[in-house]
Parts: structure tokens; sequence; C-alpha cells
């Protein structure tokens, strides 16, 4: 948890008493009220077998900084332009997760979630993503990967 405070002081770009920055400070889970924060770092291109590389699409590295993220779950993509407060929607996605991995080695395990704290390759997600990118909740009314208890005010920020 300590290292998780000082790695999102300094890549965060939203306020850190935020809700979101709190939640994120502290790595909770959706369990325990708090919005899903992604910050992606890398993409990887899909593989089918050792030897055949598909070409049709990306499997995006990502660091799950509060929240549950779940195969199945819609949401936003913000890429490494978006800008807070502007009605440009240009650099950002909606998408829905489509696989979740955990990556050990030369081999990559499916699992259902992901928490808070967790590195995990996520499929679906990187259409608009060129290097990095930021992935969170789609309706900041909702609970759980949804967002709960989010003041709907609050803006979308993303990770430098």
């Amino acid at each position: 948890v300590t290292a998780a405070s000082v790695k999102i002081e300094t890549i965060w770009t939203g306020r850190m008493t935020s809700k979101i920055g709190t939640d994120m400070r502290n790595c909770k889970s959706a369990d325990a009220g708090a919005s899903l924060m992604i910050h992606v770092v890398k993409l990887y291109s899909n593989v089918v077998s050792d030897d055949e590389i598909t070409g049709s699409g990306f499997e995006a590295l990502g660091r799950v900084f509060s929240g549950t993220l779940r195969v199945g779950d819609k949401v936003k993509v913000l890429g490494e332009s978006f800008v807070a407060g502007l009605a440009d929607e240009e650099d950002q996605n909606i998408s829905t997760v489509k696989a979740i991995l955990v990556p050990g080695g030369r081999y990559k395990v499916p699992i259902n979630r992901a928490t808070a704290g967790s590195w995990v390759l996520i499929e679906g997600i990187d259409r608009i993503i060129t290097k990095t990118a930021t992935v969170t909740s789609v309706d900041r009314n909702r609970g759980g990967a949804g967002g709960e208890g989010i003041d709907e005010d609050e803006e979308d920020y993303i990770f430098r």
C-alpha cells in the first residue's frame, strides 16, 4: 500500500484528496466501494501459438490501482492525450473487456476478475491505445466496476 501511495502521487493528474485519489492510494477494491482505475503501461501483440502472430489486436498490460475488473465489464479507456474538462471525446472509447490474463513467464493464466494491486493483461480495450492509457468505470453513478460512491461532478483524469 505504501508503494501505491507514492506511485499515485507521481503519476496521477487528478486531486489526491478526491475519493478516487484516496481509494487508489489505499488500493481499495470494489467490495470497499472503490471505483475502477487501471494504468495501462504497455501493449503486447496477441499470439495464437509460439510461431504465429494473429495481428488481430493487442493485450494491454496494466496495474489495477482501485476497484475490481471483471470479464464482460464495459470500461472507459482514456488515451494519453485526453484532457479533463474538454468536451472533445476523440481520445476516449467505451470498450468491453473480453479476457483478463495474469502474465507468468511464457504462460498467461486466464482469470475472471482482477482486484486492486494486480498486474494483468486485458483483451478487448486496445482500440485507441497507442502507448499508455487510463481505464476507468463507464457509469460514474453505479457501484463496483461502475464506480459507487463517486462524486458525479468529478471529472475523469489520466495517469501520466
